[in-house]
């Protein structure tokens, strides 16, 4: 592999971590995200400005000291999202706890 490949795929992978991270911290705070399983049912531009409205909110959420939705994690290979009462499984799906 020559030098300008390797920088090019070390530069991808690094945008790549970031906006995984950033659509994890949308996801984190925006159920509708999450919960849909990667499917809203809108036309696309309809998603388009679904994803920019809840990004703008989480900005503002975030300059305001808003924390994130916090899951803490189990031994039973779900996670319980504590501010909501769900309970999260790992492909996924979610069941209300209370």
């Amino acid at each position: 592999m020559s030098q300008g490949a390797l920088s090019r795929a070390i530069v991808l992978n690094g945008i790549i971590r970031i906006s995984a991270r950033a659509i994890g911290q949308l996801k984190s705070r925006w159920r509708c995200l999450d919960r849909s399983g990667g499917l809203l049912l809108y036309h696309p531009e309809k998603v388009c400005r679904i994803v920019q409205a809840c990004g703008v909110l989480h900005n503002i959420a975030h300059s305001h000291g808003v924390p994130l939705h916090e899951r803490d994690g189990s031994r039973d290979g779900h996670s319980r999202d504590a501010a909501a009462g769900f309970q999260v499984n790992g492909g996924g799906g979610a069941t209300m706890t209370h």
